[in-house]
């Protein structure tokens, strides 16, 4: 069984493209949050098996990948940028906000475009 913190790895070689690296790293773990937190709170039988069949990749998996990115922007994002050494923070605080440009040509031009970019890196993850 794959190691789910190594997942993120196999979105690596598409950190360079307009697709945003946190979608990239959440879509890339969302099918193994079962591991980590129950998902019997939504009134189903969402475990494991559930969140690696293919019909998940169409409807649980985005959605499990969305709220875990919603997490991350919201809670994570800044609290995680402030524990950063100051050499680092100088690059990484002007990215986060898109003040420097490179967070504007990492994010995608359509959605279509962010989709057919994140789901078969999901698929091909798990």
């Amino acid at each position: 069984m794959p190691f789910t913190l190594a997942h993120p790895a196999a979105v690596l070689p598409l950190l360079r493209t307009p697709l945003a690296p946190s979608a990239l790293v959440a879509g890339s773990v969302a099918p193994d949050l079962p591991y980590y937190a129950s998902l019997q709170w939504l009134g189903g039988d969402y475990n494991l098996t559930l969140t690696h069949e293919w019909s998940s990749v169409l409807w649980l998996d985005p959605l499990i990948g969305l709220v875990l990115l919603a997490a991350f922007q919201v809670l994570f994002k800044r609290p995680l940028l402030a524990l950063l050494p100051p050499a680092a923070a100088g690059r990484a605080v002007p990215a986060a906000r898109g003040s420097a440009g490179a967070a504007r040509r990492r994010r995608p031009r359509s959605p279509g475009r962010w989709w057919s970019g994140r789901r078969p890196t999901c698929c091909g993850t798990t």
